[in-house]
Formats: C-alpha cells, sequence, structure tokens
C-alpha cells in the first residue's frame, strides 16, 4: 500500500479521535464550571485537555510527513513506469520528427495553390480586360449617373465573374480543416480568412470549385451577351 495512503487513513482515524476528545474537553469545562470545588472533576478536564493538545499534535506530525510520503510514492510510481514512460518518449518525438516529411508536401502543395491563384487572377484580369473592349463606345465616357440601366446591368455583368466563388472557396477551405486540424492558425498576426463565410451560405448547396467557376463563366457569358444584344451590339440571328 502506498505510504501517502497509509497516513491519510490514519489522519482521518485521528480527526475522529479529536472530535470525540474536543466533545469531551467541552463536557468537563461544563461540569468544573458546575462544581468548581470538586477534584475529581479537574482532573478529568485535565486529562481532556491533554487528550486533545496530544491527538492534534498526532495531526499536525502526520499532514507534515504526508508530503513526504507523497513524493516518495511518486518517485515509486515513476520507478514503475520509467521503462513505458521513456518509450512512449521515443515515439513521441519519431511522430514529430515525421511531420518534416509531410511539412515538405504541404508546402509544395501550397505553392502550386498560389500558381493557381495567380494564374486565376491574371486570366480574371484579362477577361476583365476584354468586357472593356466588347462594350467600348456603348456607354458614354461619363457613367457617373447612377440611374443609368445599362450601367447598372453592365456592373451585374461584371459581378458574375465572382459569383458564388468567395463562398466556395472558403466552404473548401473549412471542409479542408485549414485554420483547425495540421497547422492552427487562430490568432493575431497570422493569415485568416472569416471562420464565418461558410456558415452565412450555409443555404447555398455546396459544389466544387471547378463547378461554381463554371457556373460563373456560363453566367457571365450568359448575361453578357444579353447586354450586348439589348444595345444592339449582337443582333439577332447573327453568329456569335
Amino acid at each position: 500500500m502506498k505510504r501517502a495512503t497509509i497516513l491519510k487513513s490514519r489522519i482521518t482515524e485521528l480527526r475522529g479521535e479529536l472530535e470525540r476528545a474536543t466533545a469531551e474537553r467541552t463536557e468537563a469545562l461544563k461540569a468544573v464550571a458546575a462544581r468548581p470545588t470538586d477534584e475529581t472533576l479537574h482532573e478529568r478536564l485535565a486529562k481532556a485537555v491533554e487528550g486533545v493538545s496530544r491527538v492534534s499534535a498526532t495531526i499536525d506530525g502526520l499532514t507534515e510527513a504526508l508530503e513526504s510520503a507523497e513524493q516518495h510514492d511518486r518517485r515509486d510510481a515513476i520507478a514503475e513506469q520509467r521503462a513505458d514512460m521513456l518509450a512512449a518518449r521515443d515515439r513521441a518525438v519519431e511522430q514529430a520528427q515525421k511531420r518534416v516529411v509531410v511539412a515538405g508536401k504541404i508546402e509544395k502543395a501550397v505553392e502550386a495553390l498560389a500558381g493557381g491563384l495567380v494564374e486565376f487572377d491574371s486570366l480574371t484580369r484579362v477577361a476583365r480586360r476584354e468586357l472593356t473592349l466588347a462594350t467600348a463606345g456603348v456607354l458614354e465616357e461619363d457613367h457617373s449617373n447612377g440611374h443609368d440601366n445599362r450601367l447598372l446591368r453592365l456592373n451585374g455583368v461584371i459581378e458574375m465573374l465572382r459569383r458564388d466563388l468567395g463562398a466556395q472557396f472558403a466552404k473548401a477551405l473549412k471542409a479542408a480543416g485549414v485554420g483547425v486540424v495540421g497547422i492552427d492558425l487562430i490568432g493575431p498576426g497570422y493569415v485568416e480568412y472569416p471562420p464565418t463565410t461558410a456558415d452565412m451560405h450555409a443555404h447555398h448547396p455546396r459544389v466544387s470549385l471547378r463547378e461554381a467557376t463554371q457556373a460563373a463563366a456560363d453566367a457571365f457569358s450568359c448575361q453578357l451577351d444579353n447586354w450586348l444584344t439589348d444595345v444592339g451590339v449582337i443582333v439577332e440571328g447573327d453568329s456569335k
């Protein structure tokens, strides 16, 4: 049995004795107060006071020894488990080292993502530039008139280029566990994306980024053709 367990059990027993000794001292005091000339009662009181002091001192001593006993028990427990603990330590270090290889894979994936985003951005800028050429001369140079329906509709065409892409990209990141699993990105100073974005768009079904981009391209083409038809650039029956 552990040293600390034995001492705690004994301390518990002594606390019960202390309660009884304290009760006896109280009764002895009452008896002396009632019959102060009775020497027998004085002797009883003296023994009761001595009993309380003795038990209390023993409890204090055992309580002081308890800390040392607990330290001995901890050392014993470590000694019994040392081999298993050291083996677990080696396994933990091994797993930490294995992450280095995986980190290299992640780094390559991030580089590929960066390249894809740059290419995606370049294509978007080219599309916007070509859109400017496709609509040149239809509107006056001064586009400050916010009530120009053609201008508002053209802005809607431009908006189609990024239609739902942000929400789907955030959903993809969240589904992959970015910022939650693997490497924690929570905290100031880190690159973050709004973690609530996907939740805000929960009413939209999740699709792949490829599907979302295809839908954006289709909507962009359709709305642009409708706009060009309305302003007379595309004539019904002409091939586009």
